[in-house]
């Protein structure tokens, strides 16, 4: 994914998806460790399943990125993989449907068909002091047996087609093919990792949990297998009634031999559902912005813009509105696609300058004067056409004080090319005297002003009184009257 920078009188548009951006994230911290027996060559390194996912489509899982591990498989049924969080994982009500924690894995959709699944089940387990241990009993029920994990063996190594009994492999959703219509939404299996594809990354989709007892997907979650910490249960089966944890332990599930080799758990990433709040009404949780890109989350000028939407997300059609920054004045830009992007250049290191005052320079019209409204969209992706995208569409407010000294008729928006103030780039110039705005399209991005010529702004023509309308009206038709019958 590819992001842009944006100061806006304020306005932060942010770099998109940085996994190590502040010390608090909500991910996986460190490997406390790893056993994976029958692991599956090339997916043995744990720290894979550190740091935020990065999935691919749903039918298409994401093994590798760079070449490097994307996932770490467990093994067969007497491997494990335990990870820890520095700050803990609470059990807060306040969650998307009080779903408190993300496990993401490989599995995806066979075929595209989101009621058939290939997946690989393996058990969850949850601790606060990485000594004791709670379990996550899914929708099986499950249990401990005799302190140990449950497992469940599986024979066979074709297509499990329509068994309900069965978990491991090509898992067709029983509930879509019983004699109850009513149930052909509702997920037969959940509550285990490894059975619910990853999106590719978008916004903060990856901290926003996927319903587990409905079939598909939400229009605002990146995937993967959500769970409450209230579901947790001890080992004598009873709730364990956890209000937080710091440990997440995972083992495969299910003994059994498929015809792509040993059935084995593959883990991702794990993620730390935050709150549902929003403050600014920007579009991303409070924490992403704190935690993960690094915006005030109480301002709505600092917000991100992502230069490539996923296709679930409404894709880089020709028009597509990629964002819209506003500040507190009412200044904004809107970014817009123009078809998918080819480039390979990634935009990913970006810098930021809000100007204290009117940056010196003269106005390429001569008889033109700046005005003291001025706005900053400086990033260093300064060329949206390069970046393959339509010129930004930028709105600017000016106040009646604002037109003191000026012949408000005659503003128009100018650009700082470094010395002066030009318009290149600026196209498709409307001014709407009556909302005191400038709207236009940039190529580029950098820092705009209202310029003007000096003078006096012309006062409206003033409407006529109600009662002159009228007498006017009676005069006109008293004429034709007479007219007619002249």
């Amino acid at each position: 994914m590819r992001g842009v920078l944006f100061s806006l009188a304020g306005v932060l548009v942010a770099v998109v998806w940085n996994s190590n951006a502040i010390a608090d994230d909500p991910w996986a911290d460190s490997v406390v460790s790893y056993s994976g027996p029958n692991a599956n060559s090339g997916y043995t390194t744990p720290t894979a399943a550190l740091g935020a996912p990065i999935g691919l489509t749903e039918s298409v899982p994401l093994n590798t990125v760079n070449s490097s591990p994307n996932v770490v498989s467990i093994g067969d049924t007497t491997g494990h993989l335990t990870l820890k969080f520095d700050t803990p994982v609470t059990d807060d009500p306040g969650n998307s449907m009080g779903l408190d924690c993300i496990v993401f894995s490989n599995a995806f959709w066979v075929g595209g068909d989101e009621n058939r699944k290939f997946q690989e089940p393996g058990i969850i387990e949850i601790s606060e002091d990485g000594t004791t241990w709670y379990l996550i009993p899914g929708s099986r029920n499950l249990t401990y047996q005799s302190g140990n994990v449950p497992v469940i063996v599986e024979t066979g190594g074709g297509d499990n087609s329509l068994d309900p009994t069965l978990m491991g492999g090509s898992i067709l959703n029983p509930n879509g093919s019983d004699a109850d219509p009513d149930n052909d939404l509702d997920e037969f299996n959940w509550g285990y990792a490894d059975m619910t594809p990853v999106r590719a990354p978008y916004k903060d989709h990856y901290l926003r949990p996927d319903n587990p007892f409905e079939v598909g997907f939400g229009s605002e979650t990146g995937g993967g297998d959500a769970f409450d910490i209230a579901w947790a249960i001890d080992n004598a089966g009873q709730p364990a009634n956890l209000p937080e944890f710091s440990y997440i332990r995972f083992t495969t599930l299910v003994s059994r031999t498929m015809l792509v080799g040993i059935l084995s758990s593959e883990i991702m990433a794990v993620a730390d559902v935050p709150p549902s709040i929003d403050t600014d009404g920007d579009g991303l949780l409070d924490e992403f912005e704190l935690n993960v890109i690094g915006t005030d989350p109480t301002r709505r000028e600092n917000l991100t813009i992502y230069l490539d939407q996923p296709d679930y997300a409404g894709g880089n059609q020709v028009g597509n509105v990629l964002g819209k920054a506003v500040d507190t004045n009412g200044h904004s830009i809107t970014l817009y696609a123009n078809g998918a992007r080819t480039s390979t250049t990634e935009t990913t290191t970006l810098d930021v300058t809000i100007p204290g005052s009117i940056p010196p320079g003269s106005l390429i019209k001569s008889v033109f004067q700046p005005s003291n409204v001025i706005v900053d969209f400086s990033s260093t992706v300064t060329d949206f056409v390069v970046e393959e995208l339509q010129s930004a569409f930028v709105s600017m407010k000016y106040t009646e004080a604002d037109e003191v000294g000026f012949n408000a008729l005659s503003f128009e928006p100018f650009r700082h090319n470094g010395s002066g103030y030009d318009q290149i780039g600026i196209t498709g110039v409307q001014v709407n005297r009556n909302s005191r705005t400038i709207k236009f399209r940039s190529q580029f991005s950098g820092t705009f002003l209202i310029g003007g010529i000096p003078g006096v702004t012309p006062p409206p023509a003033m409407p006529l009184s109600s009662t002159l309308q009228w007498l006017l009206v009676a005069c006109v038709l008293a004429y034709g009257v007479k007219r007619a019958y002249a």
